[in-house]
């Protein structure tokens, strides 16, 4: 017996899943933990001063993340964002602060200073190429990759999170507005919200 012949996916079709491919899904993620670790020593890597968490060391290079729980951004040598589904705002500090070296480290709660929103979809490096020069695409910038930069003249931290592509982005709540406000012109011809 011969299989039947496949049925051609109707020209409608096509252009209907070419144009749910080029979508974008941009929502508003609240409710996480979120602090900064800043090292004002010279070797924040070496063996002396390393940092681990729960056993796990604490990236050195600039613009790896750290995943599990918490995702640990590297943005700068001895500078870390940290983000905690399961632990929010003083908690998070608070449960850190045993395994951060006394001298020379400080830990900021930033739970309520910063917003974060999820940018995902088969045109989210396209949107979000449009408000800053990095090259936002797989080959550059995987999964686990991370950076600090000036988004659509306002610091922003960018963080890939997802191959598919997903990122999230972390900026001052006084931006918030603004931002959001950015990504929706931007965003025009391919922009579906969920928030």
């Amino acid at each position: 017996m011969h299989d039947p012949a496949p049925t051609p996916i109707p020209a409608a079709g096509v252009h209907e899943a070419a144009a749910m491919a080029r979508r974008v899904q941009c929502d508003r993620i609240s409710g996480r933990g979120i602090a900064r670790l800043k090292c004002w020593l010279r070797t924040p890597g070496d063996g002396e001063h390393a940092v681990e968490l729960d056993g796990r060391a604490l990236p050195t290079v600039t613009g790896i993340a750290l995943t599990g729980e918490p995702r640990v951004l590297c943005l700068a040598p001895g500078d870390w964002l940290i983000v905690s589904e399961a632990l929010h705002g003083a908690t998070l500090r608070e449960e850190l602060k045993p395994y951060i070296p006394g001298h020379g480290f400080a830990l900021l709660d930033l739970s309520q200073a910063l917003t974060t929103l999820s940018i995902a979809g088969g045109s989210a490096c396209e949107l979000l190429s449009k408000g800053c020069g990095l090259d936002l695409h797989p080959r550059s910038f995987a999964a686990g990759r991370c950076t600090q930069t000036r988004f659509a003249q306002i610091p922003l931290i960018i963080d890939c999170v997802d191959p598919q592509p997903r990122f999230e982005l972390y900026s001052s709540r006084s931006y918030s507005s603004y931002l959001q406000a950015w990504l929706s012109r931007a965003s025009a011809e391919f922009y579906e919200s969920g928030a």
